[in-house]
Order: C-alpha cells, then structure tokens, then sequence
C-alpha cells in the first residue's frame, strides 16, 4: 500500500510557500525565498510519491512512466523542474519584476544627489508599469524560457507565476489522486 503523507506534505508545503509569495508586501526580491520554496516543494510531491510507492515498485513504475515522461516534455513541468535545478545548483534568477511598458509612467520618484561645486541636485525619476514575471534561465548549458503552453493548451498570460502555480498544483494533485486511485484499492 503507497504511503502518500510526506508527498501531500510537499504540495501543502508548496502551496503555503507559494501563497506567502503573493501577500508579499514591499518591493518585490528577484531571488525570493518563498518562490523558490515554492518550486522546490512542488519538485519533492514527485519524489516523495515514488518513494512512499517502494513497496509496489513494480506496479508504479510504468505507471509513473506516463508522469515523468509529460515532466521532460510538457514546457510548464518541464520549466518547473529544471528551475528547481537551477535554484539548487545554479545562480539564475527565475522570477522577477519586469517593465511592461515604458510607455506608461505610474508614477515619479525625486532622486536627489551632490553635484561637484556641493550642491544638492534633485531629480524626477519615472517609474514604469511592471509585473512580476517568470524568466529565461540556463542551466547544463541549455536556455529554459518561461512556459506558453500546458498539456497542449495554451497559457492565458505568459510568464505570470500565479497562472504557472495554479496549473502545476492541478498536475500534482491529479497524481496523487490517481496514484491512490490505482494503488489505494
């Protein structure tokens, strides 16, 4: 019989970490714990199934089969698990804020400096409209662009983490699911 607690515990964890990520108030860090915790955690639900699955190894190894082949292939898992390898052994940065329009001003900050003759120079700065997105990283050698698509279907707004978390939670959860569905009889 599987034992699934410790990979429930990884997508609670996961979705914890990713919640803490959105109520995160004040500028916005592009090497955020919380989203890489968020990521890691997410990684874990797999291996934590396969382990609590040893003692039915040879029914759930063609069955996870169908499950590590779409995390190779599909662009969203795909993404997600090379960012957790990257978070783990790189130094790429996998979500950020970037300006999503320089044509739109929000707002200006005064920035304020001394000249060479002593005198206090104050600048307006224009602040622009800008999001939190996924970013491009590389890791072993290959560039990993944020995700378009998810099991064929296209994403609704590209590079937003909360579209990419919500999927990839659905992913996890129906994995379990099935797993208990199948093993748990």
């Amino acid at each position: 019989m599987p034992n699934l607690f410790y990979a429930q515990e990884e997508l609670n964890h996961a979705k914890e970490a990713f919640k803490r990520f959105k109520q995160t108030n004040g500028p916005h860090h592009p090497l955020n714990k919380d989203f890489q915790d968020f990521v890691i955690h997410l990684d874990l639900v797999f291996i934590k199934a396969e382990r609590g699955c040893q003692d039915i190894r040879n029914k759930f190894e063609p069955f996870q089969g169908q499950y590590k082949k779409l995390r190779r292939e599909d662009p969203l898992l795909s993404y997600l698990k090379n960012a957790r390898d990257a978070i783990n052994h790189g130094m790429e940065i996998i979500c950020d804020l970037q300006i999503t329009s320089e044509r739109k001003i929000t707002s200006y900050i005064d920035i304020s400096h001394v000249d060479k003759e002593g005198s206090t120079i104050t600048e307006k700065v224009p602040m622009y409209a800008a999001e939190i997105k996924l970013q491009k990283f590389n890791i072993n050698g290959k560039d990993w662009l944020p995700p378009i698509s998810h099991l064929g279907t296209p994403l609704y707004c590209k590079g937003d983490p909360s579209e990419v978390a919500d999927l990839a939670f659905q992913f996890y959860e129906d994995f379990l699911s099935e797993i208990k569905r199948k093993f748990c009889k």
